[in-house]
This record gives structure tokens, C-alpha cells and sequence, in this order.
């Protein structure tokens, strides 16, 4: 925890979990050495004994599909993120996993560059919603660095155009053909760097000024037929001063992606620098192989998710809030933000009250969110969204895509009933979604069929995101990077 000026807090550091009792037991089997080390590697740590407790050791629901991901890759053998919240010690999960050995699901692979490539389902989402409102800015991703210390413009411009060489996304548009979404992938490109100077002005104008470029910028919307779907710019405040601007439409990017860009940006920094480093393995595949595999291979068993979602879902009812004005008859994205801080004395409770119920802190959030909606609409039945990474699989992890997809949890929050069996209910809806998670949301919202109302998103109408996708480290060279 950090104070107000980014020292470390010592007084919000919580006592020292040295965990009374507990006496490390070594890996007994290859298979548990082995998933150890996974368990290390994941945690940025030593490998745990065999009987440790992935959560405890610090694990989250992030982490856990990491962990799914890389034992997939080390088993040949599918695992999924449930599988690590119900055996969460490398003992477990190597007796789970050595009975499946060889059995995993076919991988990605490069596919033949043909003129045109079919939309994942994912991207098929925001291509529609862009076709009903091409104008429209909702779906900008916008990011800003700033640099202080000694910019080589030069080197900035060819470590972006790197970056673009590197992920076929960053260079790709999109359009449909008798009706059905296409995207096209185009050679490398150099990488337009417009410099906006503001050096000119006093420190208040140069503020006002900056804050108008970021929000012109985050405003702007895309062309997605004629692209490019990433553009950079850098505003010079003072030599040794810049901000780096880039902005992404949603449809080539995600969370996820947002660390992996911004990690390879600082790595082909570097080189353009000649800072000595050892090379960027190539990438497996690249995100229109994966779409292809999707549409093809993915969609294997996905008969049985879906008889889960039509049953779990069935006869949802809209969340009514009470308002202080009408609802709009169309849904639009206008609206406001409103931040709460959570003390950290509350953060470290509800991280101890997952902990005590074998789960995240995300379904305690989860939990808490769902409980509060109940009280504040008066229903029990209560669905609320989520997104997850799309990234169980290994070939993705280091990809600039759009891979998220969209989950409903619902559940039965009873008035007068103990959070804590309620917590409980909702970690086995969030375990089942999870386990379910590989239908596309729209395939999901087709099967059940809800009542369609243009005032309200299908299915549920408030998210639960806990935003805790890894941060990139970026080192650049005489830069100090915020």
C-alpha cells in the first residue's frame, strides 16, 4: 500500500502471515515437482510444497487461469480454472492431471494467409454494434504514458512500427461479405508519431491543453473498414517532458493486451537503443488463427455449455433500480463516474473472509455487490455481468487481440439469510460459469432468448469487474515512465 505521496505505508502493511503450524512437505512424485514449479513460475516465487494452498500462497482468479494455461501447456492436457479452485495444492492437481495426460484439446495453429479471415465472435459483437453506430466513441480504448527524462522520438516511432510488424492485430480492418464479418490483415507499416508543442505555455495552459488533446483523442472515433485501428501521439511539454498517447478500438485489443503492447513497446525501445537483450521468441500463432480455430475446432462440445446456460438463465428478470428520472426508451452509453475508495483496513478483511471460504476476492466482491443489489431493488434473483480474459489458452497469453468474453452470474440472494452461506452459493455459480465459459455471450443470449428490450442490455444490466490483469514494467532507458 502506498500513501498519498507513493511512499510505502507502512502503517496499512498487514501483520506478517507466518502460518503457525505449517511445515512444507516436498514434492513426492514428478508430477508434483513438476507442478510446483508451475505453481513458482506462475507466482513469481519458489516452487511451493506439495501441500500448499494455491490462494493462500497468493493466488486470484487471474493468476488461476495462468496457471490452467501453463499446466495445459506442461500436461498436453486440458485443465481449466475450476479444476484449480477444487484441487489448489500441487498435489492435487498432479493426481488430477496424470490421468489426463495426452488428452488436451487440439491447439491453435497457423492457418493459410488467404485474402480475408473470419471474425472471432467476439469481434463479430463490436463489428454490429459499430454497423449500428458507426460514429459512436464508446469503444475506444485510450492509454497515455508520460515520459520523463531524455525521448528518442526516432527510436519511439520504429519501436512502435515494431510492435505493429510483431501482432497482426495492430494491422488489421475489418468488413463483411454476403453478409457474413470478414478482417484483413495488411503488411507491416510504419507508425504516423504527430508531436503536438506545447512547450510554449505556462504550466496551467500546458495542463488545460494536455487535458483537451487526451479527451479530443479518447473522443475521436474509428474507421474499422479503412483503419488503422491504432494511432499514436506524443505532446512535448518540456525536453525532458512528453506524453505518449496511443488509442485502440476495442475490437483488436483488451485488458490483457493493453500489458503485452505496452511490454513489447519497451522491449523494441530498448533494442532501437542498442541495449543489449535477449530477443522476443516468436509469436506460435496470431489472433486470425485463433478466430479461424474458434469457428471451426473451439466450438467442439460447446452443445453441452449451452444446455447449461439456456437451464441457468432461464426466465431471468430484468434488475429494476429505483431511479430519480425515467428510463430512456433506447439505451445510450451517457453517464457519469463515481470512485470510492475502499479503506485498506476493509481490503485485507474481505481478502481474509475469501480466504476463510476457499475462494477469491472477486466473489466475495462478487457476493457483496449482488447482496447490496438485492436490498437496494428488493428482488432475490439477481444477475449481474462479468468479463473474463478468453486467455486458457497457452497460444494467447502473449497476443495483442480481443479475447474477453462476457459471463452472467445469478444467483439467489434470500433476505435475512448469513453472507456466509450465501458467499458460498455464489462461489459455485462463479465456478460453474467459469467452467462454461468458452460459449460466446451472444451465442448464450440467442439460446435463451430473453424478452428483447431496447431500454436494457439482454440477460443483465450491471457488471462486477474486478480490474486486476498484470500491469507491464516498463524500462525505458532514461525514462521515468507513469
Amino acid at each position: 500500500p502506498l500513501s498519498r505521496n507513493g511512499k510505502v505505508d507502512r502503517a496499512a502493511l498487514p501483520a506478517p502471515d507466518t502460518q503457525p503450524g505449517h511445515t512444507r512437505v516436498a514434492p513426492r512424485t514428478e508430477a508434483e515437482r513438476r507442478t510446483a514449479d508451475v505453481f513458482g513460475e506462475v507466482l513469481g516465487s519458489e516452487p511451493p510444497g506439495a501441500e500448499d494452498d494455491f490462494f493462500q500462497l497468493g493466488g486470484d482468479s487471474i493468476l488461476s487461469i495462468r496457471l490452467a494455461s501453463r499446466l495445459a501447456e506442461v500436461f498436453d492436457t486440458e485443465v481449466t480454472p475450476r479444476a484449480v479452485f477444487t484441487h489448489p495444492t500441487p498435489a492435487a492437481l498432479a493426481r488430477l492431471l496424470g490421468d489426463r495426460q495426452g488428452f488436451g484439446r487440439p491447439a491453435i495453429v497457423p492457418v493459410a494467409r488467404d485474402a480475408v479471415a473470419p471474425m472471432s465472435h467476439a469481434q463479430q459483437r463490436l463489428w454490429f454494434l459499430h454497423e449500428f453506430e458507426p460514429a459512436g466513441a464508446e469503444y475506444v480504448t485510450a492509454l497515455a504514458l508520460r515520459l520523463r527524462g531524455t525521448t528518442d522520438t526516432g527510436a519511439l516511432r520504429a519501436a512502435l512500427a515494431d510492435v505493429v510488424a510483431r501482432h497482426e492485430s495492430l494491422r488489421t480492418t475489418f468488413d463483411s461479405v454476403d453478409g457474413h464479418g470478414i478482417q484483413r490483415v495488411h503488411p507491416p507499416r510504419e507508425v504516423t508519431l504527430p508531436v503536438h508543442d506545447l512547450t510554449g505555455l505556462a504550466p496551467a495552459d500546458q495542463e488545460a491543453g494536455l487535458r483537451r488533446l487526451l479527451a479530443a483523442d479518447r473522443a475521436r472515433p474509428f474507421d474499422l473498414r479503412e483503419g488503422p485501428l491504432l494511432r499514436a501521439g506524443l505532446v512535448r511539454l518540456a525536453d525532458d517532458d512528453h506524453v505518449l498517447t496511443l488509442a485502440l478500438h476495442h475490437i483488436v485489443t483488451d485488458g490483457w493486451s493493453t500489458s503485452v503492447l505496452l511490454g513489447d513497446l519497451a522491449h523494441f525501445y530498448r533494442a532501437q537503443l542498442g541495449v543489449t537483450q535477449a530477443p522476443l521468441p516468436p509469436l506460435p500463432v496470431q489472433y486470425a488463427d485463433y478466430a479461424h480455430w474458434q469457428r471451426t475446432t473451439g466450438d467442439t462440445g460447446t452443445d453441452e455449455h449451452l444446455a447449461y446456460w439456456k437451464e441457468h438463465l432461464a426466465d431471468t428478470a430484468p434488475l429494476d433500480l429505483p431511479t430519480d428520472r425515467p428510463r430512456p426508451p433506447v439505451r445510450t452509453s451517457a453517464g457519469a463516474t463515481a470512485r470510492l475508495v475502499v479503506p485498506a483496513r476493509t481490503v485485507r478483511g474481505l481478502t481474509r473472509l475469501a480466504r476463510d471460504h476457499g475462494t477469491t476476492l472477486f466473489t466475495t466482491l462478487v457476493a457483496a455487490a449482488q447482496a447490496y443489489l438485492a436490498r437496494l431493488s428488493g428482488a432475490e434473483d439477481i444477475a449481474v455481468g462479468t468479463v473474463t480474459s478468453g486467455r486458457d489458452r497457452p497460444e494467447t497469453q502473449a497476443l495483442v487481440g480481443f479475447f474477453v468474453n462476457t459471463l452472467v452470474l445469478r444467483s439467489r440472494a434470500e433476505a435475512g439469510a448469513p453472507f456466509s452461506g450465501f458467499l458460498t452459493a455464489v462461489r459455485g455459480t462463479v465456478l460453474d460459469a467459469f467452467a462454461h465459459q468458452d460459449v460466446p455471450f451472444e451465442r448464450v443470449v440467442d439460446e435463451v432468448q430473453p424478452v428483447r428490450d431496447t431500454s436494457r442490455s439482454p440477460l443483465f444490466q450491471v457488471m462486477v469487474v474486478l480490474q486486476n490483469t498484470p500491469a507491464a514494467g516498463l524500462d525505458l532507458p532514461g525514462l521515468e515512465v507513469t
